[in-house]
């Protein structure tokens, strides 16, 4: 509100004039720019804090993957060497596989920070044999697990231009994981179908379903059930959120379909080129 003077002709006071004026509109427009502000203040300094921890993962699992390594192949060349007396070697292939595993965790751990921050995994495609990449990790399986029953049915053509290394990892993660979450005495199937444009991949195993309420989530990192529902809890719950990324950075898609019937099966497919 202002308030002036009016003045006659002849200099003396005549009235007054009032001039008012409504600053409501203004006023909240002030309030929400300073609620804006801080509220972009807020989430870059939220941005900055999740930079920072993930920086830290990838920091520490880089530093504490090069000695695992060296513990690992140590381990090994002791055992192929033959050198060593039955309760040794039993050790020192315990400590070979806690190792390992460890190592395996510290890749998980690299993987989700680099998509966390890189803005998806990185993959360098070249012409490649999917059956070949299914065969290998199978064989590598089974090693591991003589006693479980591993099928493998691929279509003549299932070639592509696809990472081989990163579907290798793709690959072993639901092997690994159908036999983890599968009856100890079930099969486990792997299927690739020649799609003409696309191939798709199909790991079953046989087992109790996963519950209905898991399922929106099971991709998500850090998923908590799949780790309780598992028998060999190793992990981090970060296998089947990095096959999504790895499969996504190849342009395809990945989906499960699980009841207590029919299993559970693990559906990737793949254009021909990522």
């Amino acid at each position: 509100m202002i308030i002036s003077r009016i003045l006659g002709r002849d200099g003396n006071l005549v009235g007054f004039a009032k001039v008012t004026r409504d600053l409501t509109h203004r006023r909240a427009l002030d309030e929400e720019r300073i609620a804006r502000a801080a509220l972009e203040q807020s989430l870059a300094e939220q941005k900055k804090i999740d930079e920072l921890r993930e920086q830290l993962i990838g920091i520490v699992g880089h530093d504490l993957r090069s000695p695992l390594s060296s513990v690992v192949v140590g381990a090994e060349l002791m055992l192929k060497r033959g050198m060593l007396h039955d309760a040794d070697a039993k050790v020192t292939a315990r400590i070979a596989r806690s190792a390992e595993r460890m190592a395996k965790i510290i890749s998980q751990l690299l993987d989700f920070t680099r998509s966390r921050l890189g803005g998806g995994m990185r993959v360098e495609p070249r012409e490649t044999d999917l059956a070949e990449i299914c065969a290998q990790v199978i064989a590598e399986v089974e090693t591991v697990h003589p006693d479980r029953a591993l099928s493998f049915e691929p279509d003549s053509d299932v070639r592509g231009v696809w990472d081989r290394e990163r579907l290798a990892q793709v690959v072993s993660n639901l092997v690994g994981n159908a036999i983890a979450h599968g009856k100890a005495d079930g099969a486990v199937s792997v299927v690739l179908r020649d799609e003409g444009d696309s191939v798709t991949l199909f790991v079953h195993n046989e087992g109790p379903a996963i519950p209905a309420e898991v399922l929106p989530a099971i991709f998500e990192p850090f998923h908590r059930q799949a780790r309780r529902t598992s028998r060999n809890n190793d992990g981090l719950g970060l296998g089947l959120f990095i096959c999504r990324e790895l499969v996504a950075a190849h342009g395809g898609e990945i989906s499960v379909q699980s009841t207590d019937g029919a299993g559970t099966t693990f559906t990737v497919r793949l254009p021909r080129t990522a």
